[in-house]
C-alpha cells in the first residue's frame, strides 16, 4: 500500500466535495490514533444454545442507559421516578428491564454504568451479559448531550445499541408503535428503495455506488419475492424528488442512500448544524427531511444512510491535523469541529415522525474513499456492510444485531493497526496501512443506530 496524495470523503460543503492531501504530519496522525478495540466473546452457557437475536432470553437481555439528573436522590433514580411514563411502562413490560446511568462528571464516566436498582456499577468494555449483568441489547434515552456518543462507540463494542433521542408525545409515540410492532403499518418490504449519487471518477460518490448501492440493490433484485420491484436511483436519477416520489410510491421497509452529507456553510455554525448530515442529490441541492415527511411517512421502515455525518457528529477535532490546511477536506474538518456533540436532524425526524421508523443505521462524522477499498490490492471492505443490508435486515434480524455485525470488522483493524505498530520501521508502506487502520476504524466506531435495537422487519412473504 502506498501513502494517498488524496484523500476524498463523504462531506460536501455547499461549494466543494471535502478532500485534500494529507497535512504533512498525517503519518504521525495514524501513529497517534489507533482505531477502537472490539473484543469478540464466545456463548457462556452451552447447555442450551444461546442466540444473540433473541433479546428476550434473560442471557442476552435489554435494558436502558439514560443520565442521571441533577436533583434526584438514589431511590428515586433506582424507581426511574425521572422516566417517562411510556418507557416505564416499557421496562415492566420487558420483565421489569434493568436500567443502567451514565454519570456526567463522575472520574469513572466513560468506564462503568451505574444501576441504582441493584446499587451495582457495570464496567461498559466487559462484564457478563444479560438481565444480571449489562445487557447485550441497550436503549439509550436521549442525544448526546445526555449520554455522549463516546459512550455509545463503547458500548457499540461488545453490546447492540441503539439511541432513541425523543422526548415527550413524540417518544410516547415511538414506543407505542414499538409495542405493537409496528401493527398498522402499510410498508411493503418486498419493494426497497436504493438512491445512490454518483458524480464520476475519482469522487467518492462513484466508490459508494460500485461498492454499497449497485451490490445490495443486486442483491435485492435476485431475490425471488422481490425481483423487479427492488427500485434503484442512480446517478441522474438520484434527485431529492425522485427519493421523495420513490417513497410515497413504494413505501419501502428498506432504504439504502449513498451520497454526500451536507457540512455548511462554513464559518456559520449554527446554520451547520441545522442540515448537519443531510443528502446530498445529483445536483449538489440537499434533501429537506422536514419537507420529506411532509408527503411521506417511513412507517416502521429501516433506512441505511452511508454519508458524511448522516448521524451526527461529536466535534470532529481528532480529525482536524489529518489534511493540508489549503484544501476543501481541512476547511470542512475545522468548521465541523467547531460543532458541539449533535445529532443529524434526518434520523431524529424519522422516528419522531407520526408514523415513526424503526431504525436509523449512520455515520458519525465523515468516512473516507481509503475505507472503502484497498487502493493497492483493490481489496474490498464493504462486505460486512452488504451482509448486513441483505443477509441481517431482510432475514427478520434485530437492527441492533445487524448494526454489530456491520461493525464486526473492527476488531481485526485494531489487531493489524497495533501488530504494525508494534513492528513499526517508518516505512512510507507501514506509514500507509496505518493511516487506512486509523481511518477505517473511526469510520467503523462512528457507525450508530437510531431506534430501540430490538426492532426488525417482518418476515418477507
Amino acid at each position: 500500500m502506498t501513502f494517498p496524495d488524496v484523500l476524498r470523503s463523504n462531506a460536501f460543503n455547499g461549494t466543494d466535495v471535502a478532500e485534500g492531501a494529507p497535512a504533512d504530519n498525517a503519518r504521525k496522525w495514524s501513529l497517534d490514533n489507533e482505531p477502537a478495540k472490539r473484543a469478540k466473546s464466545l456463548a457462556e452457557d452451552f447447555d442450551r444454545p444461546l442466540d444473540y437475536r433473541k433479546w428476550d432470553d434473560e442471557r442476552v437481555g435489554w435494558g436502558v442507559v439514560a443520565a442521571t439528573p441533577k436533583g434526584r436522590n438514589d431511590q428515586e433514580l433506582a424507581d426511574n421516578a425521572d422516566l417517562p411514563e411510556s418507557v416505564r411502562d416499557l421496562i415492566a413490560k420487558r420483565g421489569n428491564a434493568p436500567v443502567f446511568r451514565y454519570r456526567h462528571g463522575w472520574e469513572r464516566e466513560f468506564r462503568y454504568l451505574t444501576n441504582f436498582r441493584t446499587n451495582a456499577d457495570f464496567e461498559i468494555a466487559g462484564g457478563s451479559f444479560g438481565v444480571k449483568g449489562l445487557p447485550r441489547y441497550l436503549m439509550i434515552l436521549g442525544g448526546p448531550d445526555e449520554v455522549p456518543w463516546r459512550v455509545q462507540f463503547q458500548l457499540n463494542a461488545r453490546r447492540y445499541v441503539g439511541r432513541v433521542p425523543l422526548t415527550g408525545a413524540d417518544l410516547d409515540n415511538y414506543i407505542q408503535h414499538l409495542t405493537c410492532n409496528w401493527c398498522e403499518s402499510d410498508m411493503q418490504l418486498d419493494r426497497p428503495v436504493v438512491w445512490s449519487t454518483d458524480h464520476g471518477y475519482p469522487d467518492i460518490t462513484q466508490l459508494m455506488t460500485e461498492l454499497i448501492a449497485k451490490p445490495v440493490y443486486k442483491k435485492y433484485a435476485a431475490n425471488s419475492k422481490i425481483g423487479t420491484k427492488a427500485m434503484l436511483l442512480n446517478s441522474t436519477s438520484a434527485t431529492r424528488a425522485g427519493l421523495t416520489e420513490a417513497l410515497k410510491t413504494n413505501r419501502p421497509g428498506l432504504i439504502v442512500s449513498t451520497s454526500h452529507g451536507m457540512i455548511g456553510p462554513l464559518g456559520q455554525p449554527q446554520q451547520l448544524a441545522a442540515q448537519l448530515g443531510a443528502l446530498v442529490d445529483q445536483n449538489r441541492q440537499v434533501l429537506d427531511s422536514f419537507q420529506l415527511l411532509q408527503s411521506w411517512q417511513p412507517n416502521g421502515a429501516i433506512w441505511y444512510a452511508h454519508a458524511c455525518c448522516s448521524a451526527g457528529t461529536n466535534g470532529a477535532g481528532r480529525l482536524t491535523d489529518l489534511a493540508k490546511s489549503d484544501t476543501s477536506l481541512s476547511d470542512t474538518l475545522n468548521a465541523l469541529a467547531k460543532v458541539v456533540p449533535t445529532m443529524a436532524p434526518l434520523p431524529v425526524r424519522l422516528l419522531a415522525a407520526k408514523e415513526p421508523a424503526r431504525a436509523f443505521i449512520g455515520h458519525v462524522e465523515p468516512t473516507f474513499d481509503i475505507t472503502l477499498r484497498d487502493g493497492k490490492t483493490g481489496e474490498l471492505f464493504t462486505d460486512s456492510i452488504l451482509d448486513s443490508l441483505y443477509q441481517l435486515l431482510l432475514q427478520e434480524s434485530p437492527a441492533g444485531f445487524a448494526m454489530h455485525y456491520l461493525i464486526e470488522p473492527l476488531a481485526g483493524v485494531y489487531s493489524s493497526y497495533m501488530n504494525t505498530k508494534g513492528d513499526f520501521k517508518a516505512t512510507e508502506s507501514e506509514y500507509a496501512d496505518l493511516l487506512n487502520y486509523s481511518l477505517r476504524g473511526f469510520d467503523l466506531e462512528g457507525t450508530v443506530l437510531f431506534g430501540d435495537p430490538t426492532v426488525g422487519l417482518p418476515k418477507l412473504a
